[in-house]
């Protein structure tokens, strides 16, 4: 775009929860050391200096491109009227 290069993470749900899509934006922590207490890597939110888009699509097809801004950290959204903006036409 004329405001140049975006870095785009790209995820992708087919879970509803009373009838709103949810989906995990989490990424996993690969730190050496660095173990939750069932010895799984733990969940972690993107950084702005990593990403500044999530690219969602949702399993009836729906898309939504959502700047990292407006997940203020969260590990999962639920796509509702509050991101409703964010849904490409």
């Amino acid at each position: 775009s004329d405001e140049g290069l975006a870095r785009v993470q790209v995820k992708s749900t087919t879970v509803r929860d009373m009838g709103r899509w949810c989906v995990g934006i989490s990424r996993r922590e690969y730190a050496a050391g660095i173990l939750n207490a069932g010895g799984s890597r733990r969940d972690c939110a993107y950084s702005a200096s990593e990403i500044d888009f999530f690219f969602i699509v949702t399993g009836d097809g729906s898309q939504f491109l959502v700047p990292l801004t407006a997940t203020n950290g969260a590990g999962s959204l639920t796509l509702d009227s509050k991101y409703a903006a964010f849904r490409v036409q």
